[in-house]
């Protein structure tokens, strides 16, 4: 179960008229200080429930490799310890004393080294659209991702739609990629029932991603990946056999009498 906890702080404003042109930014007419993040980020968090006797491998398994391209550049790359962090080009504001940390943050760079103009321009401009972020939570389940930016994110991963781009709501948290479907997917795979499943989610910031659309076809790309889900596309299949067999509850694997 995934839920949003908002233990304190403002909500996002009602009633605001939103628009979009063809850059691919949505703009919103509530206020002039849209793009600001709120202060409470860091009181913000997607709330995971683990069903009860589900089985849990280590938690170092959920950590996040997280890449960024702009137009084809790969300008930032790492990896992530597990649970919730915030994707955004603006830094966290000064703490007041005493008061809680912040939520971790991946700051975006700035677009400066893009070298053709005009591809600069249009970066700059989706990074002040994406001023408040996108949120993401590393667990178990899988990933799970709340837009909260004015840019519109589109978005490609196992469980996106087949035909059409998947795009995130704002405001909406969304499952982008699930653990026991990759596990599913991959054992199909692997007993050559179906095609290899891709271990990361792709998000693309302001422009509609297609199926075979990579880092260099858009302007901002974002990549995913779940420690786990590598380390299981690159074992061999008899030692994921074995993974497999010890993630079964002991009641599955005992034979009726």
């Amino acid at each position: 179960m995934v839920s949003m906890e908002v233990m304190s702080g403002s909500e996002p404003t009602a009633g605001a008229s939103q628009s979009s042109d063809d850059s691919g930014i949505e703009t919103s007419e509530c206020s002039p200080g849209a793009g600001v993040p709120s202060p409470d980020l860091n009181e913000i968090v997607i709330n995971v429930t683990l069903e009860s006797g589900a089985f849990q491998p280590p938690t170092e398994d959920y950590s996040v490799l997280l890449s960024v391209w702009y137009s084809g550049e790969l300008v930032w790359q790492q990896r992530l310890p597990h649970g919730d962090f915030l994707v955004t080009p603006t830094p966290a504001p000064a703490p007041a004393p005493y008061a809680p940390s912040f939520m971790q943050r991946v700051l975006l760079p700035p677009a400066e080294g893009v070298q053709d103009p005009h591809k600069r321009q249009a970066t700059q401009e989706l990074l002040g659209a994406l001023a408040k972020g996108v949120m993401v939570a590393s667990y178990p389940q899988g990933l799970f991702v709340w837009r909260r930016c004015r840019g519109r994110v589109y978005w490609r991963g196992s469980g996106a739609p087949p035909a059409t781009p998947g795009k995130l709501e704002r405001d909406d948290v969304m499952q982008v990629f699930s653990e026991a479907a990759f596990r599913q997917a991959l054992q199909l795979y692997r007993q050559g029932q179906g095609a290899q499943p891709e271990p990361h989610v792709t998000l693309c910031l302001g422009e509609e991603l297609g199926q075979q659309d990579g880092p260099t076809d858009k302007l901002i790309i974002i990549q995913m990946e779940q420690a786990f889900a590598r380390k299981l596309l690159d074992m061999p299949e008899v030692e994921m056999a074995s993974v497999y067999l010890l993630s079964l509850e002991p009641s599955c694997l005992i034979s009726p009498i």
